[in-house]
C-alpha cells in the first residue's frame, strides 16, 4: 500500500458531493470519487480483492483523498491484516483531521493490538467529532471495562444505547458491567436485550449463565450455556 504525507486542502479532496457535483470531465479528483464508490459496491457485496483494487486505483488518481485509505483499512481490518488497517485509518486521519468514522476504526484496530491507551484517545476523537454516534460509545465501554472503571463504562454503555437502541453490543457490554458490580438482576435484564436484538449472538447467553449461576440457579444457568454453545458454533458476533 502507498503511504503519503498531508498535503494540499483536504477539504477539497475529500467532500463527496463536491467531486461528484463536477460535470462528468476526466479529472483525477471526478475518477477517483467514482472509483471509490466502485469500491465501497464491492465491499458491500463481498467482493474484497475487486474493492481492494478500485481503492487502490482511486488513490493513484489522487493521493490525498483520505476515503479510499479508510476504506482499505476496512478490508484489510476485516482479513485481519491489522498493521496495513493501522496505516491505511491513521493515513485517513491524517489527510482529514476531522474524519469521525475514520478515528473510530483506528481505535478499533488499537483495541485490538492491545494499545488501549491509543484507542481510548481515539475513540474519544471520534466521540468529540461525531457525538451522535453510538459506536465509540461502545468502544470506550468495552475499554473502561478491561480497565476495572466500571462508572465510566456504565455511562459509555447507556449512552451507545441512546444513540443506537438496537446494538446488541452495548446491551451485553452493559450487561458484562452490572455483572462484575454484583447486580446480577439488572444483569439479566440486559443479556435478554442483547439476545432479542440478536437472536445468533451467542455471548449474552454466556452473560445469562454466568449471572444465573451466581443467583444459584443452576438449572437456567445450564439452559443458557447450551444456548451460547449452539449460536457460537453457527454464528460470529454482531459488528459493534
Amino acid at each position: 500500500m502507498r503511504l503519503i504525507t498531508k498535503q494540499g486542502d483536504s477539504y477539497t479532496h475529500d467532500d463527496p458531493e463536491r467531486r461528484l457535483a463536477q460535470p462528468a470531465t476526466a479529472t483525477p479528483a471526478y475518477l477517483a470519487a467514482l472509483e471509490n464508490q466502485l469500491g465501497d459496491t464491492y465491499a458491500q457485496a463481498a467482493l474484497f480483492a475487486a474493492a481492494e483494487a478500485a481503492y487502490q486505483r482511486a488513490l493513484a488518481l489522487d493521493p490525498h483523498y483520505a476515503a479510499p485509505f479508510n476504506g482499505l483499512g476496512i478490508l484489510f481490518y476485516r482479513s485481519g491484516r491489522f498493521d496495513f488497517a493501522m496505516r491505511a485509518y491513521e493515513q485517513a486521519v491524517d489527510l482529514v483531521p476531522t474524519f469521525a468514522l475514520a478515528w473510530n476504526n483506528l481505535a478499533n484496530v488499537y483495541r485490538d493490538t492491545d494499545q488501549p491507551a491509543r484507542a481510548v484517545a481515539a475513540y474519544e476523537r471520534a466521540v468529540a467529532l461525531d457525538p451522535s454516534a453510538a459506536a465509540p460509545y461502545n468502544g470506550l465501554g468495552y475499554l473502561q471495562t478491561n480497565a476495572g472503571h466500571y462508572a465510566a463504562a456504565e455511562h459509555s454503555y447507556l449512552a451507545a444505547i441512546a444513540r443506537a437502541p438496537d446494538l446488541p453490543n452495548a446491551y451485553k457490554g452493559l450487561g458484562d458491567v452490572l455483572l462484575l458490580t454484583g447486580r446480577y438482576e439488572e444483569a439479566i435484564a440486559r443479556y435478554r436485550q442483547a439476545a432479542e436484538r440478536a437472536p445468533a449472538y451467542g455471548a449474552p447467553y454466556t452473560g445469562l449463565a454466568n449471572a444465573y449461576d451466581a443467583l444459584g440457579l443452576l438449572q437456567e444457568a445450564e439452559g443458557a450455556r447450551r444456548e451460547a454453545l449452539q449460536r457460537e458454533r453457527l454464528t460470529t458476533a454482531p459488528q459493534a
